[in-house]
């Protein structure tokens, strides 16, 4: 895996998720995720220069989440979720969304291999 792409999201702006299409890895939220093989919680988007996108004000977003999606002890994408309450992500919501993460990850990596070419970037 050499570069991140984004697939969908929901909830988000179009500028918001238009603005940086693609991600190396070691780059923002899901590079450094898919890099450190771990979550990544960003508590102030705003401030942290991990965060590559326009300020998350301009869409009023506080904190940032990258879960990795984990197939056979490996991470084949992310999953990253958006607060806009300005609340942090508590400890227990993260272990819940790391398991539904190593779910969705060897759910996708099955389908990948029965469907080679559904997943892949056009």
């Amino acid at each position: 895996m050499g570069e991140l792409y984004s697939y969908s999201s929901y909830g988000l702006s179009k500028n918001f998720t238009h603005e940086i299409q693609s991600f190396k890895i070691g780059e923002g939220l899901p590079g450094i995720v898919v890099q450190n093989d771990q979550s990544l919680v960003i508590n102030n988007i705003n401030e942290d220069p991990r965060f590559l996108r326009i300020r998350g004000n301009r869409y009023g977003l506080n904190h940032a989440l990258g879960i990795p999606l984990k197939s056979r002890n490996k991470t084949i994408g992310v999953l990253n979720f958006f607060n806009s309450d300005g609340k942090a992500f508590v400890p227990e919501l993260i272990f819940y969304l790391e398991t539904i993460g190593k779910m969705m990850g060897t759910a996708l990596d099955r389908f990948s291999l029965k469907n080679p070419n559904e997943l892949k970037k056009s």
